[in-house]
Protein backbone atom coordinates (compact mmCIF):
# COMPACT_ATOMS: atom_id res chain seq x y z
CA UNK A 1 0.00 0.00 0.00
CA UNK A 2 1.17 3.20 -0.40
CA UNK A 3 0.72 6.78 0.76
CA UNK A 4 -2.04 8.17 2.03
CA UNK A 5 -3.17 5.55 4.72
CA UNK A 6 -5.42 5.94 7.06
CA UNK A 7 -4.59 7.74 10.44
CA UNK A 8 -5.46 4.65 12.52
CA UNK A 9 -2.68 2.46 10.32
CA UNK A 10 -0.32 5.13 11.64
CA UNK A 11 -1.42 5.10 15.46
CA UNK A 12 -1.31 1.25 15.55
CA UNK A 13 2.43 1.67 14.60
CA UNK A 14 3.01 4.05 17.29
CA UNK A 15 0.98 1.79 19.37
CA UNK A 16 2.96 -1.22 18.31
CA UNK A 17 6.46 0.72 18.83
CA UNK A 18 4.96 1.97 22.37
CA UNK A 19 4.65 -1.58 23.14
CA UNK A 20 7.59 -2.68 22.14
CA UNK A 21 9.62 0.17 24.38
CA UNK A 22 7.81 -0.62 27.29
CA UNK A 23 6.13 2.86 26.92
CA UNK A 24 3.56 3.67 29.51
CA UNK A 25 2.78 7.40 28.77
CA UNK A 26 0.96 6.60 25.27
CA UNK A 27 -2.14 8.61 25.82
CA UNK A 28 -4.41 9.72 23.30
CA UNK A 29 -3.16 13.18 22.82
CA UNK A 30 0.39 11.98 23.08
CA UNK A 31 -0.97 9.67 20.08
CA UNK A 32 -2.36 12.27 18.17
CA UNK A 33 0.66 14.66 18.27
CA UNK A 34 3.08 11.60 17.18
CA UNK A 35 0.59 11.05 14.30
CA UNK A 36 0.37 14.84 13.53
CA UNK A 37 4.10 15.13 13.53
CA UNK A 38 4.61 11.79 11.25
CA UNK A 39 2.29 13.97 8.76
CA UNK A 40 4.06 16.68 9.12
CA UNK A 41 7.44 16.03 8.65
CA UNK A 42 6.41 13.13 6.22
CA UNK A 43 5.36 15.87 3.75
CA UNK A 44 8.24 18.23 4.75
CA UNK A 45 10.46 15.14 3.15
CA UNK A 46 8.28 13.80 0.57
CA UNK A 47 5.50 16.28 -0.66
CA UNK A 48 2.86 13.93 -0.10
CA UNK A 49 0.61 13.47 2.62
CA UNK A 50 1.36 10.60 5.10
CA UNK A 51 -2.81 10.47 6.03
CA UNK A 52 -5.78 10.83 4.44
CA UNK A 53 -8.13 12.65 7.10
CA UNK A 54 -7.72 16.01 7.26
CA UNK A 55 -5.91 17.48 10.46
CA UNK A 56 -7.84 20.03 12.83
CA UNK A 57 -7.43 22.64 14.86
CA UNK A 58 -9.07 22.12 18.22
CA UNK A 59 -8.68 24.44 21.75
CA UNK A 60 -5.26 21.58 22.63
CA UNK A 61 -3.93 21.50 19.06
CA UNK A 62 -3.79 19.66 16.20
CA UNK A 63 -6.15 16.91 15.79
CA UNK A 64 -7.59 13.76 13.70
CA UNK A 65 -10.64 13.34 14.73
CA UNK A 66 -10.84 9.87 13.72
CA UNK A 67 -8.02 9.27 16.21
CA UNK A 68 -9.71 11.12 18.65
CA UNK A 69 -12.66 9.19 18.32
CA UNK A 70 -11.31 5.82 18.62
CA UNK A 71 -9.32 7.00 21.82
CA UNK A 72 -10.71 8.81 23.74
CA UNK A 73 -12.07 6.74 26.46
CA UNK A 74 -8.74 6.43 27.14
CA UNK A 75 -8.94 9.38 29.28
CA UNK A 76 -5.66 10.20 30.13
CA UNK A 77 -4.37 6.55 30.28
CA UNK A 78 -1.53 4.16 28.56
CA UNK A 79 -3.46 3.11 24.90
CA UNK A 80 -2.91 -0.60 24.99
CA UNK A 81 -5.43 -1.77 22.34
CA UNK A 82 -5.11 -0.90 18.37
CA UNK A 83 -7.64 1.34 16.20
CA UNK A 84 -10.06 -0.35 14.59
CA UNK A 85 -11.95 0.02 10.72
CA UNK A 86 -15.07 -1.19 9.15
CA UNK A 87 -14.43 -2.33 5.29
CA UNK A 88 -16.84 -2.69 3.54
CA UNK A 89 -16.86 -5.65 0.84
CA UNK A 90 -19.08 -7.30 -2.24
CA UNK A 91 -19.70 -9.27 0.52
CA UNK A 92 -20.16 -7.67 3.51
CA UNK A 93 -18.15 -5.85 6.27
CA UNK A 94 -15.42 -7.45 8.27
CA UNK A 95 -13.39 -5.41 11.04
CA UNK A 96 -10.13 -4.78 10.59
CA UNK A 97 -6.92 -3.57 12.24
CA UNK A 98 -5.49 -1.76 9.57
CA UNK A 99 -1.53 -1.57 9.58
CA UNK A 100 1.83 -0.27 7.35
CA UNK A 101 3.41 -2.20 4.90
CA UNK A 102 6.75 -3.35 6.36
CA UNK A 103 8.15 -2.98 2.60
CA UNK A 104 6.90 0.70 2.78
CA UNK A 105 10.57 1.82 3.67
CA UNK A 106 10.07 5.80 3.85
CA UNK A 107 7.01 5.65 6.17
CA UNK A 108 9.06 3.48 8.41
CA UNK A 109 11.96 5.36 8.62
CA UNK A 110 10.15 8.30 9.29
CA UNK A 111 7.77 7.01 11.85
CA UNK A 112 11.02 5.04 13.88
CA UNK A 113 12.35 9.16 13.84
CA UNK A 114 9.53 10.75 15.05
CA UNK A 115 9.54 7.95 17.88
CA UNK A 116 13.53 8.93 18.70
CA UNK A 117 12.71 12.42 18.26
CA UNK A 118 9.00 13.25 20.17
CA UNK A 119 8.19 9.52 21.89
CA UNK A 120 10.03 10.45 25.19
CA UNK A 121 8.32 13.57 25.67
CA UNK A 122 4.89 14.04 27.90
CA UNK A 123 1.56 14.70 26.02
CA UNK A 124 1.79 18.03 27.81
CA UNK A 125 5.59 19.13 26.63
CA UNK A 126 3.91 17.61 22.77
CA UNK A 127 0.54 19.69 23.09
CA UNK A 128 2.74 23.05 24.00
CA UNK A 129 5.01 22.13 20.84
CA UNK A 130 2.37 22.39 18.58
CA UNK A 131 0.92 25.33 20.10
CA UNK A 132 4.16 27.54 19.14
CA UNK A 133 4.36 31.10 17.86
CA UNK A 134 3.95 30.63 13.87
CA UNK A 135 3.06 26.66 13.92
CA UNK A 136 0.42 25.42 11.65
CA UNK A 137 -1.95 25.43 14.89
CA UNK A 138 -1.08 28.85 15.72
CA UNK A 139 -1.45 30.13 12.29
CA UNK A 140 -5.33 28.85 12.15
CA UNK A 141 -5.76 29.85 15.40
CA UNK A 142 -4.60 33.21 15.31
CA UNK A 143 -7.14 33.79 12.42
CA UNK A 144 -9.61 33.15 14.25
CA UNK A 145 -8.76 35.30 17.13
CA UNK A 146 -7.69 31.86 19.43
CA UNK A 147 -11.92 31.42 19.32
CA UNK A 148 -11.49 28.21 17.40
CA UNK A 149 -14.81 27.71 15.83
CA UNK A 150 -15.51 23.31 15.60
CA UNK A 151 -14.07 21.80 12.51
CA UNK A 152 -11.58 23.96 11.36
CA UNK A 153 -9.01 22.69 9.14
CA UNK A 154 -5.38 22.87 8.82
CA UNK A 155 -4.48 22.71 5.61
CA UNK A 156 -1.94 20.15 4.55
CA UNK A 157 0.06 22.93 2.26
CA UNK A 158 0.12 25.18 5.29
CA UNK A 159 1.84 22.29 7.50
CA UNK A 160 3.67 21.02 4.72
CA UNK A 161 5.52 24.82 3.87
CA UNK A 162 5.90 25.60 7.76
CA UNK A 163 7.94 22.36 7.72
CA UNK A 164 9.40 22.28 4.92
CA UNK A 165 11.03 25.56 6.46
CA UNK A 166 11.84 23.86 9.89
CA UNK A 167 13.72 21.67 8.05
CA UNK A 168 15.66 24.01 5.46
CA UNK A 169 16.30 26.16 8.29
CA UNK A 170 17.46 23.37 10.54
CA UNK A 171 19.84 22.24 7.24
CA UNK A 172 21.17 25.94 7.22
CA UNK A 173 22.51 26.04 11.15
Amino acid sequence: MSTPYSSKAIANRFIEMAKEKGCTDLSPMKLQKLVYFAHAWFMAFTNKALIKEEVQAWKFGPVVSDIYFEFKDHGNSNINSYATELRFYDSGLELITPTIDDADEDVNAVINEIWKVYGGFTPIQLSNITHAKDSPWDVVASSYGNELPKNIEIPNALIKEIFQKKLKDSRND
